[in-house]
């Protein structure tokens, strides 16, 4: 590694593959004959909270249907969903927290013979010419969300809990205190109790499962503000989503606007010139598609217009666009 912080990244890559230890991932053998052998990289990512993030990806794409995996298909939570678990959770007012599934996808038991090659940097000295035959799922395999959604849907419903018969998902549990929900998008959970002791009693006990980071109380899930104050009300925004987008489009500041689209513009008028850049349209629109369907429904039907003319727009609604 060449980076002024080799040290710090180097320890994080250490820490990596101590988890693949501790979870006894893998096995080190002699490759098979006829077996092909995945790579594998490192991705590096510096934390909100300053930590160093290494994490090994396997490199899929050598990947056969049949031989390597069977199926990839692995459900999330919809926004819809969302919504509806804090609307729920408003209505019996319930405190949410989140959590988050720390190497997630190391838990869950291989579903056929996966060969990787040992991590550049890191190869076993005693045996230099083996592979790693995959135990456990790994990050970067097509079927790994697969893999870890099966995992914990087996813990929860062990545990008590029963699967929503369409959002596979949502999940939900009456206590003696009341109801517990709990909803999956990959390794982030949110949890909805009625009380900080039922939600003590979920997270310890996931816990004892899997290695958990307690955020506490949600503030932001997939991009939506969540707003719980003393009265264990639950609102929700898209405020700092849209700030956010609006300063990378606007450095300067943007004039608000009262409705979503003017009714008055001539959106079909064809003397209207062409937009400089279609790249810059198709991106806000494509912001503003997000929005929309994470938390501001009432510029759907907005949205949705504009996107008629994503192939050819024209200055009128690039302006309505802004």
């Amino acid at each position: 590694m060449k980076s002024s912080d080799s040290e710090k990244w180097l320890a994080a890559c250490e820490k990596e593959l101590e988890s693949f230890n501790a979870l006894d991932v893998y096995n080190l053998v002699p490759l098979p004959e006829g077996r092909q052998c995945l790579g594998s990289r490192w991705v590096f990512t510096m934390k909100d909270d300053g930590r160093y993030k290494s994490r090994l990806v396997a490199q899929e794409y050598k990947q056969k249907i049949g031989i390597d995996y069977y199926e990839t298909f692995a459900p999330v939570v919809r926004y819809a969903s969302v919504r509806l678990f804090l609307a729920i959770a408003d209505q019996f007012s319930l405190s949410v927290h989140k959590m988050d599934a720390d190497t997630a996808f190391l838990k869950s038991e291989i579903d056929g013979d996966v060969y990787i090659k040992q991590p550049q940097g890191f190869v076993d000295p005693t045996h230099p010419e083996y592979v790693r035959k995959l135990k456990k799922g790994m990050y970067g395999l097509k079927q790994a969300p697969l893999l870890w959604n099966r995992h914990i849907h087996h813990t929860l419903t062990e545990l008590g809990f029963q699967r929503h018969a369409i959002e596979h998902c949502f999940y939900f549990r009456y206590s003696t205190t009341g109801l517990i929900l709990i909803a999956l998008y990959v390794d982030d959970l949110l949890i909805a109790a009625p009380d900080n002791d039922s939600l003590d009693i979920v997270k310890c006990t996931l816990k004892i499962y899997y290695s958990m980071k307690d955020l506490g109380p949600v503030n932001n899930f997939l991009g939506i503000n969540v707003n719980q104050p003393s009265d264990h009300s639950v609102s929700i925004s898209m405020e700092d989503y849209i700030t956010k987008a609006a300063t990378t489009i606007f450095p300067a500041g943007v004039k608000p606007s009262h409705i979503p689209l003017s009714p008055t513009a001539q959106y079909f008028d064809p003397t209207s010139p062409a937009v400089d850049s279609i790249t810059e349209y198709q991106t806000i629109i494509g912001q503003l598609l997000f929005v929309a369907n994470a938390g501001r429904p009432d510029v759907s039907f907005a949205v949705s217009f504009l996107s008629r003319f994503l192939k050819d727009p024209r200055v009128v609604h690039l302006d309505a666009a802004y």
